[in-house]
């Protein structure tokens, strides 16, 4: 986050950014084919997402988190968290295009689901990354 007139705020969605939350996810399906959803494919409706914010809310060990440029949405970040009590201590996280990003911060591939994606009529990996955090003494 910086100072200034085009400080990015992050913040926690909340079910009443439902709709604004669906516009971007529809118009990042429109200007990156590395979205899981094609354009035109994304069939949610606002009522299902914020359910679905309300739910997460609710939740100990999930968020999603919404990052805000003069009070427009700029990005998002899904985090869900294991539901049964031996996966609780881990998250699923879905992220595109920060391999190199996430390497640099000590994240590993840990799995790979070799030419499963179909994009731009080429068949591409989905990898699976993974960093063990400290645990808190």
């Amino acid at each position: 986050m910086s100072a200034g007139r085009n400080a990015v705020r992050i913040r926690i969605a909340r079910p009443y950014d439902a709709a604004a939350l669906l516009d971007l996810k529809r118009q990042l399906d429109e200007d990156t084919a590395f979205m899981m959803y094609e354009p035109g494919e994304r069939d949610s409706s606002v009522q299902d997402l914020a359910r679905e914010l309300a739910g997460v809310a609710r939740s100990p060990n999930s968020v999603i988190l919404l990052a805000e440029v003069a009070d427009q949405l700029a990005g998002y970040l899904e985090l869900t968290g294991g539901s049964f009590r031996r996966s609780r201590a881990t998250a699923y996280v879905v992220i595109t295009r920060a391999i190199r990003l996430y390497e640099r911060m000590g994240f590993s591939v840990e799995g790979r689901r070799s030419e499963c994606l179909l994009i731009d009529g080429r068949f591409i990996d989905e990898l699976t990354m993974a960093v063990i955090l400290p645990t808190p003494s």
